[in-house]
Formats: C-alpha cells, structure tokens, sequence
C-alpha cells in the first residue's frame, strides 16, 4: 500500500483502490490529508478478503496506529 500511495506500483494495482483525497467526496475533510484510503462496502465475507478491500482496511488501521503513537 505504501509503494501505491506513492504512485510506485503498477497501474492494475492503483486502479483496485482509491485514495480519500482523490474523491470529491471527501476533498474537503481534515482527514483528506492523512494517507489513507476508501474500504469499498462488500456484501459477503468473502469479498472482504480480496485486495480492494483488505489492503486498506490493515493499510488504515495501520496509519490510525501509527498516528496515535507519534501524538501520545
């Protein structure tokens, strides 16, 4: 997620997630700025365990703690 973030992967993999800042959606949030990204909704388990859905739900929890730990 990190090479993704900064634009280093190939393009297939850029494609199956989306940055929050990319949305208009949410361009104008504060978290906007943060390096995060969109968890699609899925309507089964089993497509929680796919890339588009998996790689920014540990990528974000992994940010959230990061964050956390530099501000406490």
């Amino acid at each position: 997620m990190h090479a993704i973030a900064d634009k280093e992967s190939p393009i297939y993999l850029r494609e199956l997630v989306q940055h929050v800042s990319e949305t208009v959606s949410h361009s104008k949030l504060r978290f906007c700025d943060s390096n995060t990204f969109i968890k699609p909704c899925t309507g089964t388990k089993f497509a929680e365990q796919a890339f588009f859905f998996a790689g920014p739900a540990v990528w974000n929890a992994y940010v959230k703690t990061h964050y956390f730990r530099l501000a406490f």
